[in-house]
């Protein structure tokens, strides 16, 4: 075995990790996500509570809302439809990552086939993506599109937005966990 192929197996190694990594930030974006919309939603259906008279030369107290939300990795709170948008796209983005390693992963397989139980060494690696059984690959590349599609259409139902942004919406979040889908299914670092 020669220096590449050892190279090619630990970055066989690495894709395999990301796809995992990717698949759980995509799991807790779209989750957050939703759970953002709910509640939103929650807070919109309740009926206004009365505003108490203000006493002379006082502000008047704002409608109840929902506090700033803390979105890890970004340094101050933000909105929480904001929020909940930054989740969305990170769903998209996740995705996108997630299908480029795989895509990554089977170029890499494909390379180290000549090498004699090599690849199946390599993808030994316990992750969602080297997982025999399909449903434990399938189920974190489902959910993400699903929450997070939920999501989006309790926001532009929300908003009242026109039926071209969902379905626009929709695409950008479900194409790219589809095209995982695809690259899972028979994925070329398989035993």
């Amino acid at each position: 075995m020669t220096e590449i192929d050892k190279l090619l197996a630990e970055n066989l190694i690495e894709a395999l990790r990301q796809i995992q990594s990717y698949l759980v930030l995509g799991l807790g974006a779209s989750g957050s996500a939703l759970a953002l919309a709910v509640a939103l939603w929650k807070l919109e259906k309740r009926p206004p509570r009365p505003v108490p008279e203000p006493a002379p030369k006082e502000v008047p107290a704002p409608e109840s809302q929902l506090p700033d939300v803390d979105v890890p990795g970004i340094s101050v709170a933000l909105d929480p439809v904001v929020a909940e948008l930054v989740f969305l796209v990170l769903t998209c983005v996740a995705g996108l990552m997630a299908g480029y390693a795989a895509q990554s992963a089977t170029v890499i397989a494909s390379h180290l086939r000549s090498v004699h139980g090599l690849l199946e060494a390599a993808a030994t690696f316990p992750s969602v993506a080297t997982s025999p059984y399909l449903a434990v690959r399938f189920i974190p590349v489902v959910l993400p599109p699903v929450l997070a599609s939920c999501a989006a259409c309790l926001e532009l139902r929300r908003e009242k937005a026109a039926p071209t942004a969902f379905w626009v919406l929709l695409g950008l979040i479900i194409v790219p966990y589809f095209l995982l889908g695809l690259a899972l299914h028979r994925p070329g670092w398989s035993l």
